[in-house]
């Protein structure tokens, strides 16, 4: 049960993406009208989904080496404790390092453009669900 909990706690958390705000880039080309701070912002946009991807990425192949773990019979319970806690180190780093970005990245909008991207993003994300119904 406990080595269950685990998995889903350390694998299982969903994809991490940019979905927090939907097309953030397209937003931040729409509503920041200063050119400079504009590119500076994309560039946090993009140096935060290359985080976010890579995150998703070592998620993969780490599941792969617990499933190798988890097939070999000779793996002993202090495999598994080592491999569980660099996992959680991981995890936890990535977290510190998306929460600074995210904090970065809101410190460099203005509160009306960050209520305009949030509008035109709420919007997008209703539009995507009618287009999903539609196909049910």
């Amino acid at each position: 049960m406990i080595i269950a909990t685990l998995i889903v706690l350390l694998f299982g958390g969903g994809t991490f993406d940019l979905n927090f705000i939907d097309d953030m880039k397209k937003g931040v080309k729409e509503y920041v009208i200063d050119a400079e701070r504009q590119k500076d912002i994309l560039i946090d946009v993009k140096s935060t989904k290359k985080l976010i991807t890579d995150f998703n990425k070592g998620r993969k192949s780490q599941f792969k080496t617990f499933k190798k773990l988890n097939a070999n019979r000779e793996t002993s319970r202090d495999n598994f404790s080592d491999f569980f806690t660099i996992l959680e180190q991981e995890r936890e780093q990535y977290y510190a390092d998306l929460a600074t970005a995210r904090v970065g990245l809101a410190g460099k909008i203005m509160a009306d453009e960050w209520q305009d991207i949030m509008k035109q993003s709420a919007e997008a994300v209703e539009q995507r669900q009618q287009k999903a119904q539609k196909k049910n």
